[in-house]
């Protein structure tokens, strides 16, 4: 039914299997099969293309110069590659989630290119299930700005989205490491409106949100991190998106002191303390949420916990420790009669 070259064969020999989670796909005269993760990365699952495809009736041919596999059967074929155009049926390009990349060797693509691209691919309807267990946790990053909105610039004159979108990668990474699930509300320099970063959240029915911003020169007094959670949410429509922290406003508080304690223990500066703030993006969260501003830019030694190093390390540390604290603690909430107002944005 399929055509390998013996090079092809040796290869998949070759190619190590080390999956914990699993994929089981099948549909209209499709018997139901069983794929392995191969990585798990930027808050996807990633798998093997070659053999996803290969339990499709149809030739497949993998050119490795050119990181490229496709899938012929009869007169439609498909392709799937590293570079633009990404993906292709019948010579009109698809629109991936996620692009494929090569992973030790192998070219993979994540769960949702499978879930969302896949039925298009191949020209036929895909059932879908996730076989494996869903990480304890699922943590969503939200490094601000991006696209037009370039945030404040340090003295270097690097800007604000830049530098965020480095350390919620560091950090993404860091909670990778100790199993938990991490998504970011953008992995490129995009402009991602409130309602769209609170829909990635909410998505993902997220267990911790987290939005990491920096200060700068149009604040300059404005030494220090700050840790802000959303304001008391009214009594109305829990379907309202203003009203999603209706049940979990109290943990958001306790998730936002809980940070600003380990990141003040951490990291050596100033602590401009924990306050409400009237955000469109926690407020829209339905998970605990917090924002954390973690310095100035244009001071040079709060520039440097965004860059690569030990300072960011430390504060990486920091956080994901608090993470681990808050999501194991028990669901008793602080009093919060002591609340202030607050006296100033955080932009």
């Amino acid at each position: 039914m399929y055509r390998f070259s013996v090079i092809f064969l040796l290869l998949l020999l070759l190619l190590p299997l080390g999956a914990d989670a699993k994929m089981r796909i099948w549909g209209e005269e499709l018997e139901p099969f069983t794929i392995d993760e191969v990585a798990a990365e930027d808050g996807a699952l990633w798998y093997d293309a070659i053999y996803w495809l290969e339990n499709f009736e149809g030739d497949l041919e993998w050119l490795a110069e050119d990181n490229r596999l496709t899938i012929r059967k009869g007169d439609d074929w498909s392709a799937i590659n590293t570079r633009p155009p990404y993906v292709m049926r019948n010579g009109k390009p698809l629109t991936p989630h996620d692009p494929p990349r090569m992973i030790e060797g192998r070219l993979a693509v994540s769960d949702r290119f499978i879930r969302k691209v896949g039925p298009e691919l191949l020209g036929i309807e895909l059932k879908i299930a996730s076989l494996d267990t869903r990480p304890l946790y699922e943590i969503v990053i939200d490094p601000a700005h991006g696209g037009g909105s370039a945030g404040e610039s340090g003295g270097d004159g690097l800007a604000a989205k830049n530098l965020l979108m480095a350390l919620s990668l560091e950090l993404a990474d860091r909670f990778e490491q100790e199993g938990y699930g991490v998504h970011l509300t953008r992995r490129r320099d995009v402009a991602m409106d409130p309602a769209r970063r609170a829909a990635v959240a909410n998505y993902w029915e997220a267990d911790l949100f987290l939005t990491l911003d920096a200060t700068g020169a149009a604040r300059p007094e404005a030494r220090g991190f700050e840790v802000f959670y959303p304001e008391r949410p009214g009594a109305g429509n829990v379907e309202l998106w203003e009203n999603a922290q209706q049940g979990v406003w109290e943990r958001s508080k306790l998730w936002a002191d809980t940070l600003g304690n380990y990141v003040g223990d951490e990291v050596k500066t100033f602590n401009r303390g924990t306050r409400p703030l009237g955000s469109p993006v926690l407020e829209a969260v339905t998970c605990p949420a917090a924002m954390l501003i973690v310095g100035n830019i244009s001071w040079p030694q709060e520039a440097e916990l965004f860059r690569q190093g030990e300072a960011r390390s430390n504060l990486v540390k920091a956080i994901v420790e608090a993470a681990e604290v808050f999501l194991r603690s028990s669901t008793d909430t602080p009093d919060t009669s002591n609340e202030g107002d607050l006296s100033e944005q955080s932009n």
